[in-house]
């Protein structure tokens, strides 16, 4: 195992003044000319790290771009970027040296020399915003005015047929989107209104033969609680016969087992004892 080198105060100095104008395989050499010592590149190398010694050089300069980069080619681009972009910098000095410079390189040449664009992209105090200074876009200018309604507007007492609630007709117009869901009502919940009164809470509107199209028939109407609901949809409801007087017996009969149920909960009976109250109703 190699014994570990410790570099004097005198050692540290040298490095610190050499190493700005010399390369570690240089530096290297000449400390161990200056000093009488053969120590590799690596040891040097891991001096100048443990003393945090810099060199003050920006980025990494090869030969070939020693041989680009030319002291009167650097003052070259610092005149010139004083006023135009690197795309035309990269023009300017491509033309006037030859070269196939893009402009990446022009802004890593400026990076690595030190030398500062015209402007930061920063807005200076009073200056005057992009958009004050573009002529304003008129072209929608009076295209929408206060009142003006699409050409698909649905007047008042007009109807349509929605997936979910079946037909429904327009009985306001709230004049937002935001509320035009509250525009519309069941057709079936107004006929129902009209014959029984209002609509219980907690209760909906069920249509007993499963027809959209027989909303307008009271007889073909019936409000039922939703835990009733849920019953019917349990017993399969909606795949029974389209026959009014089979169904309305099948409403009954989940109405009482609700009912049972009801009961039984009230009555502290246990799950699988309520559960007895309200199997299924049974198909026909």
């Amino acid at each position: 195992m190699m014994a570990r080198i410790r570099f004097t105060a005198e050692q540290i100095d040298w490095l610190r003044q050499e190493f700005p104008c010399r390369r570690v395989p240089a530096l290297t050499s000449a400390f161990n000319r200056h000093f009488g010592l053969s120590l590799s590149e690596g040891q040097i190398r891991c001096a100048l790290k443990n003393h945090r010694v810099l060199s003050g050089r920006r980025g990494r300069l090869d030969a070939a771009a020693r041989a680009v980069w030319t002291p009167p080619r650097v003052a070259v681009l610092r005149m010139l970027r004083q006023k135009y972009s690197t795309r035309e910098c990269a023009e300017t000095i491509n033309a006037r040296y030859g070269l196939n410079l893009t402009p990446s390189a022009i802004k890593g040449a400026c990076a690595r020399f030190g030398i500062p664009a015209a402007t930061d992209g920063r807005f200076k105090p009073g200056s005057e915003a992009y958009k004050m200074r573009r002529t304003p876009n008129r072209s929608n200018a009076g295209s929408f005015r206060p009142g003006n309604r699409p050409h698909n507007t649905h007047p008042i007492g007009a109807y349509r047929l929605a997936r979910k609630d079946g037909w429904l007709i327009r009985v306001q117009d709230s004049g937002t989107p935001y509320r035009a869901r509250f525009d519309w009502r069941p057709v079936r919940h107004l006929v129902y209104e009209e014959h029984y009164g209002p609509v219980p809470d907690g209760h909906i509107v069920l249509l007993l033969d499963g027809d959209q199209d027989n909303c307008l028939d009271p007889d073909n109407l019936i409000a039922v609680t939703r835990a009733v609901m849920a019953r019917l949809n349990q017993a399969g409801f909606s795949d029974l016969p389209q026959d009014r007087d089979i169904r309305r017996a099948v409403v009954a009969e989940a109405i009482y087992r609700q009912a049972a149920h009801a009961r039984g909960r009230a009555a502290g009976l246990r799950y699988a004892e309520r559960r007895a109250l309200i199997t299924p109703v049974a198909r026909p």
